[in-house]
């Protein structure tokens, strides 16, 4: 049975969900939450960049490597003893939030049980409704921790570090930093880049001027790392990540239309610049005429929830998860992984269980009332760089003094 309570809890609600999930073969909730979520989540946009470590570290200490160098790095995400900051039962308003012990609350729509309790009572087989409302509530619980690792890991990867905002919080820790210890040396601003024997082909303006380069300042940080042996010099082994404003920027700029149109078609009599340039025409000059490595580009949102005062009503904002005004030169291939730390259950008790999935890595904790029931979701996780020192980082909105 799904954990039945005695008494006020042995209720309708563990009825109609114990009957849904023995249709489908699982005996409790904590069998469906340590197999069924798996299945769901295996294509979020985090594990593109980074992997899941196959193990838990359970002194909550976590390190990565720099340069060779172990660099312990400590990571709670909300205060421990804090509840995660309830979502709404509509939308995905709050689904992302930077706050380090990533932890999100739902409360169960009760109305919605309780009209399928109803149709129970009248004879209808309810299992296909009330399975169908659980893979809903708990999807929409797990995804919270999902756009929150994506949204965390992002951040990491465009500035090194991670401080929880007001807009970004969604209701947890505020100013909380997560300090990866980029290296100072590997963060250029436009037309910074000097190497004996290279001349420098960005200038010293931001990509916003009109006497901007930027292909040029991708050529010279190309040039600055695999000349210092930071990166493979074979273009095809690096990367250059950005956000999606920056690639339009970038893409949009009139020095990049003239390079592009004089490539594919030589001298013209119309305006060079007025070209309109096209992702394939960008990618294939970057290849066979700059031969640098490629542009990824990262277009995924976070969500937050603000007070407009004009209004006095909340309302969603959106936030580009990749910083955009840094673009990232790194090798190719993972960023680095999410290490993690098992929630303890030494304060679960029969009328608060805990359950797991992802192997221990996501905690799912259960409260009760006369008046509805709620879960809570958590992860004691962060993303930590495999080698920080790989990656060149350039300032396009900072000009080189």
């Amino acid at each position: 049975m799904a954990q039945l309570i005695s008494g006020t809890y042995d209720s309708a609600f563990y009825q109609l969900i114990q009957g849904a999930l023995a249709a489908r073969g699982y005996a409790t909730i904590a069998d469906f939450l340590a197999q069924e979520p798996n299945y769901w989540f295996n294509e979020e946009e985090w594990r593109q960049v980074y992997d899941l470590a196959p193990m838990e570290n359970p002194t909550r200490v976590f390190e990565q490597k720099i340069g060779g160098v172990n660099v312990p790095i400590m990571a709670a995400y909300i205060a421990d003893e804090a509840r995660g900051p309830l979502m709404g039962t509509e939308g995905a308003s709050k689904e992302t939030g930077e706050i380090p012990r990533m932890g999100r609350g739902y409360a169960f729509d009760i109305a919605a049980y309780e009209a399928m309790q109803a149709a129970q009572r009248n004879g209808v087989n309810i299992n296909d409704r009330v399975w169908d409302r659980l893979l809903m509530d708990f999807g929409r619980l797990t995804k919270t921790v999902h756009s929150q690792r994506t949204f965390t890991g992002y951040q990491v990867e465009s500035k090194g570090s991670y401080t929880t905002t007001k807009l970004t919080s969604g209701g947890g820790l505020v100013g909380f930093q997560i300090d990866l210890h980029p290296v100072a040396e590997n963060n250029f601003k436009c037309g910074g880049v000097s190497l004996s024997g290279y001349t420098t082909k960005g200038t010293k303006n931001a990509w916003s001027s009109a006497s901007a380069n930027p292909l040029g300042d991708l050529e010279d940080l190309y040039n600055q790392g695999w000349r210092t042996h930071l990166i493979p010099k074979d273009p095809s082994k690096s990367v250059f990540r950005m956000a999606g404003s920056a690639y339009e920027v970038l893409k949009n700029h009139a020095t990049t239309k003239a390079a592009v149109a004089f490539w594919k078609f030589g001298p013209t009599t119309g305006s060079l610049a007025q070209y309109r340039v096209s992702d394939a025409d960008l990618a294939a000059f970057i290849k066979e005429s700059l031969n640098i490595p490629a542009i990824s580009v990262v277009s995924y949102y976070g969500f937050g929830s603000v007070l407009n005062k004009a209004t006095m009503k909340i309302e969603n904002v959106d936030t580009e998860a990749f910083d955009p005004n840094t673009v990232v030169l790194r090798p190719a291939g993972k960023f680095g992984e999410f290490q993690w730390k098992r929630e303890s259950n030494l304060f679960a008790t029969v009328m608060s269980p805990m359950y797991y999935s992802e192997g221990g890595a996501i905690m799912y904790q259960q409260d009760l009332g006369q008046k509805g029931i709620h879960y809570e979701v958590s992860s004691i996780c962060v993303p930590v760089p495999y080698d920080m020192k790989r990656t060149l980082r350039l300032a396009i909105n900072e000009a080189a003094a």
